[in-house]
């Protein structure tokens, strides 16, 4: 599949994601293993288990204003200089400044793609949860009687939730 990375935008991807770019020398990457992005594993909005590495929104290419392009090329700048730094205090700078970009994609992909009143009630919450139990079970289940069944949910509740908000039930 062939994709076209919009200009002034930012594109999260998960470990298991893989993209070739024909232009790369245009592009910034960020790129941590699991271990050091998922920072904050029990912080739904920021960690590994969060809304931009488990959402049901397919590729989110996340459109970048330039007082937001502007806070990128700052903090890539940072980073730049802190990977440059020598010290017992580095990795807690970067997975600082790595919590603040994810904050930022976080916010404005939530902008972007999700209707307000679906942040605002417990079901962001639910797609998320699926999402995650998705990943870690699809390998042994695949009903989703299984998955509706960890989330104290009805099949039809979940579909009727995904459907409500288009969103993929993997």
């Amino acid at each position: 599949m062939v994709l076209t990375f919009p200009s002034g935008s930012l594109l999260p991807l998960f470990s298991n994601q893989t993209f070739s770019f024909e232009n790369s020398r245009s592009i910034t990457a960020w790129q941590y293993n699991r271990d050091f992005y998922c920072i904050v594993d029990h912080d739904n909005e920021v960690s590994c288990a969060g809304f931009l590495f488990f959402g049901s929104y397919g590729n989110l290419f996340i459109k970048l204003d330039e007082s937001n392009q502007e806070k990128l090329r700052v903090l890539r700048k940072i980073f730049i200089e802190e990977f440059e730094t020598t010290g017992s205090t580095q990795t807690e700078m970067l997975k600082i400044l790595l919590k603040r970009l994810i904050i930022i994609a976080t916010r404005l992909a939530k902008e972007q793609y999700v209707e307000e009143e679906l942040i605002e009630s417990d079901k962001f919450d639910i797609f998320r949860k699926y999402n995650l139990l998705v990943d870690r079970n699809f390998k042994k289940h695949h009903q989703v009687q299984f998955y509706a069944n960890e989330l104290n949910k009805s099949p039809k509740t979940l579909a009727n939730l995904f459907t409500r908000y288009r969103l993929k039930c993997h």
